[in-house]
């Protein structure tokens, strides 16, 4: 570990189960079976507990499993509708070596107490995905009670995918308020906010977003915008450097994790940053 990483409990708790494995989705698109290797070979890796469930539309789950056999594979499922949620979980448990840890599924018209209780109590964790621009405090006070999440997305294969900066910001400023916890997906594998050279859109980073909720929880909106809105690496990483244990907690429960078709960017830009050794092994 460099001089300049984190304390090995501050670091362990940064990146307990920060990255979704979204390899079957864009950019990266992986054929299945590779996607599945792939992630299996994380799951037995050095950084093994950065790794989190493996994403997988209902669809696709039954073939992943196959593919993962004999080996356990934990499944973040994404369901198209509110309607297809009952059906997922009944075939995650249909499935002898599958653990579903999440399910993933738009709010569209529908409300979360209606999802609520299809769910039922003691399931796997629901992440119910809302336009970021829908963020609302009337919307939060909707989740209230109901035990579900809320996922945003912060990316996407085009610009119109990308929210802005006080988009994301208000809607980050309003999980804060609401003690709403939430995970990001699409276009946040990257650290630090940047313009990716070949598409020229604006990323958020994914230490933004951190840095955000950690300020947050004592700075308000003003804070949680100046965050989002950083774009200088070592501000960042000091921002993160800075925070207590007990503080990383705070933030880690709220910002649970996010979605990456790539494991390997996120870990190599916290070892760049100092903030982590560089892992062995990265696929």
């Amino acid at each position: 570990m460099t001089q300049a990483a984190l304390a090995p409990d501050v670091g362990d708790l940064l990146v307990a189960g920060l990255l979704d494995d979204a390899a079957i989705y864009p950019p990266s698109a992986l054929p299945l079976p590779d996607a599945v290797r792939a992630h299996l070979a994380h799951r037995a890796s050095s950084y093994a507990a950065a790794v989190g469930p493996f994403v997988c539309p209902v669809d696709a789950v039954a073939a992943a499993a196959a593919e993962a056999a004999p080996s356990r594979l934990k499944v973040a499922l994404i369901a198209p509708s509110i309607e297809r949620v009952g059906a997922a979980l009944a075939l995650g448990r249909r499935l002898d070596n599958l653990s579903v840890a999440g399910i993933e599924v738009p709010l569209g018209d529908g409300d979360p107490a209606d999802l609520a209780w299809q769910v039922g109590g003691g399931g796997p964790a629901v992440f119910v995905e809302v336009p970021a621009d829908r963020v609302t405090d009337a919307l939060a006070r909707r989740f209230t009670g109901t035990g579900l999440r809320l996922k945003l997305r912060t990316g996407g294969a085009s610009a119109s995918a990308f929210p802005g900066q006080d988009v994301l910001s208000s809607a980050i400023a309003v999980c804060l308020a609401a003690g709403l916890p939430f995970k990001c997906t699409a276009g946040l594998h990257r650290a630090v906010r940047h313009r990716d050279r070949l598409t020229g859109y604006e990323h958020h980073g994914f230490l933004n977003v951190l840095a955000a909720v950690a300020a947050g929880s004592t700075g308000g909106a003003v804070a949680v915008r100046q965050a989002i809105r950083e774009r200088n690496s070592a501000l960042v990483a000091a921002q993160i450097r800075a925070l207590t244990a007990e503080q990383m907690v705070a933030a880690r429960a709220l910002f649970r994790s996010f979605g990456t078709c790539s494991i390997a960017d996120p870990l190599a830009d916290l070892a760049a940053l100092g903030l982590l050794a560089a892992p062995r092994d990265t696929a």
